[in-house]
């Protein structure tokens, strides 16, 4: 049984762990939430007062160092936790757009996808042409104790497209899930921009020098390394 809470990214992180599963063992996993009781074995998506009661120590917090993104897998007695750090500037949600977060980081959705590979799951390309996936009736896990942080920041990918497929919906959306499977976390996503600057203001740093005689104020954008 999966157990999960956190609006629309926790949404997507148990019906993609539902999913894989299904399609792997033709067993549906049933889902619940904190506000469900569930006994017996289960699978703890996210940060909750369960995973506080069990002592998980999941990463968290947001700054411009961008040296918080994490995750944990752990089994705790019948539980599995698969958990990691969703915090970061708070940004608007698309209702449209079923791969919109609330926030920057996606460490719960990134373990889901690390569990998942494995169980032997691979997403080669976009799409279902570039998804491998095995066949088996019973899947099992071991004492899983994983804590895992990612060597760069900002992992992007580069592809080009003729002009008349740029506007593809299909092709955007398989795409999107594709680098979220592979856990990349693009420039873009990391800062994203917004009108009013809000979500890129600590990052932002004025540099005051003089110019020919005169006072000139930059605004620069700062990453540290």
């Amino acid at each position: 049984r999966g157990r999960r809470d956190g609006g629309q990214a926790g949404a997507v992180a148990a019906a993609e762990l539902q999913t894989h599963v299904e399609r792997i063992s033709g067993a549906k996993l049933p889902l619940a939430t904190t506000a469900d009781t569930v006994a017996g074995p289960r699978i703890l998506l996210g940060r909750s007062a369960e995973t506080e009661r069990l002592g998980i120590a999941i990463p968290s917090g947001f700054t411009p160092a961008l040296a918080e993104e994490g995750y944990v897998l752990q089994v705790v007695g019948d539980a599995l936790v698969a958990a990691g750090n969703d915090d970061g500037p708070a940004l608007q949600e698309d209702p449209k757009d079923p791969y919109s977060f609330p926030t920057v980081y996606k460490g719960t959705l990134f373990a889901v996808y690390d569990l998942l590979e494995r169980l032997g799951c691979r997403w080669y390309y976009p799409g279902d042409f570039g998804t491998c996936l095995p066949e088996a009736r019973d899947l099992a896990v071991p004492a899983l104790d994983v804590r895992a942080k990612p060597s760069f920041p900002v992992r992007g990918f580069w592809y080009g497209l003729p002009a008349s497929r740029r506007n593809n919906a299909q092709l955007t959306a398989d795409m999107d899930l594709w680098m979220l499977r592979n856990r990349f976390l693009p420039y873009g996503s990391v800062l994203p921009s917004a009108g009013d600057g809000s979500v890129m203001a600590p990052f932002r740093k004025n540099k005051v020098e003089k110019i020919d005689g005169k006072r000139v104020v930059t605004n620069l954008l700062f990453v540290e390394h």
